[in-house]
C-alpha cells in the first residue's frame, strides 16, 4: 500500500498544482466514500481518489488484459473458421462430394462434420485419386494446422497472462483478502482443456485420411 499511496500523493500534488481541483464537482461538499465502508478507515480516501482518476491495482490491470486477450482468440476463431469453411468447400467442390450442411456453416453441425472428416472423406480420398482433389486435401490440411498453431499461441499469451496475475492477487490478497477475491475473481481452464478444444474447432483430416 505504501507505493500505491505514493503514487497518489504524487499526481494529487501534480494536479493541484496545475489547478485541476479548483473546478471539481462537488467541490466544498464532504466526500463520499459509499462502497468503501468495510476498508481500513486510513485506506478509503486513497482508493476513492486511485479510482476516480483511473488508477487500479495491477491485478485489475491484468484483468482487463486477460479480457481483451479473450476476445482476440475468438477473432482469431471467427477468422479462421472462415478459411477452414474455404478449404472446405473447394475440396467438396472439386471432388463433387456429398455434403449435408453447408461448408459455411460447418460449425453448427459438429457432429456431422466429424462424421464427414473421419468416416466419409478417406473413403472419397480412395475412390477420387486425381492431382486437383489431392491438392485441395493438401491446402485444407495445411490450413487446419495453421488455425490450430496460431490460436494455440494465444492461448499460450492468455494463460501467461493469468499465472501473471494469479501471482499478484495472492500478493495482495496476504493483506486485503477479502477485497481482492470479491474485486478480481477469475477462473480459467489448462492449456490441455484449451488444446483439444481448439482441435474440435478445426478438426484435423490428417487423422482420417492417412
Amino acid at each position: 500500500m505504501q507505493i500505491i499511496q505514493q503514487i497518489a500523493e504524487e499526481k494529487i500534488r501534480e494536479a493541484m498544482a496545475k489547478g485541476e481541483f479548483a473546478d471539481l464537482p462537488g467541490r466544498g461538499r464532504p466526500y463520499r466514500l459509499d462502497g468503501y465502508l468495510f476498508q481500513e478507515p486510513e485506506q478509503r480516501v486513497a482508493r476513492k481518489l486511485l479510482k476516480d482518476h483511473n488508477f487500479q491495482p495491477l491485478p485489475l490491470t491484468l484483468r482487463k488484459k486477460i479480457e481483451k486477450q479473450l476476445e482476440t482468440i475468438e477473432e482469431e476463431i471467427r477468422r479462421f473458421r472462415k478459411g477452414y469453411a474455404r478449404c472446405l468447400a473447394r475440396v467438396v467442390q472439386v471432388g463433387h462430394l456429398p455434403l449435408t450442411y453447408p461448408p459455411d456453416q460447418y460449425w453448427h453441425y459438429p457432429e456431422a462434420h466429424k462424421r464427414f472428416v473421419q468416416q466419409y472423406l478417406p473413403i472419397w480420398r480412395q475412390v477420387k485419386q486425381t492431382s486437383r482433389f489431392a491438392t485441395a486435401l493438401n491446402e485444407w490440411q495445411h490450413y487446419q494446422r495453421r488455425a490450430v498453431t496460431t490460436v494455440l499461441q494465444q492461448v499460450r499469451i492468455l494463460l501467461d497472462l493469468i499465472g501473471e496475475y494469479q501471482a499478484e492477487v495472492a500478493k495482495l490478497c496476504i493483506h486485503e483478502r477479502d477485497f481482492f477475491r470479491l474485486e478480481t475473481g477469475f477462473s480459467f481452464k489448462p492449456y490441455d482443456w484449451w488444446e483439444q478444444y481448439v482441435i474440435e474447432l478445426f478438426p484435423p483430416i490428417e487423422e482420417a485420411i492417412s
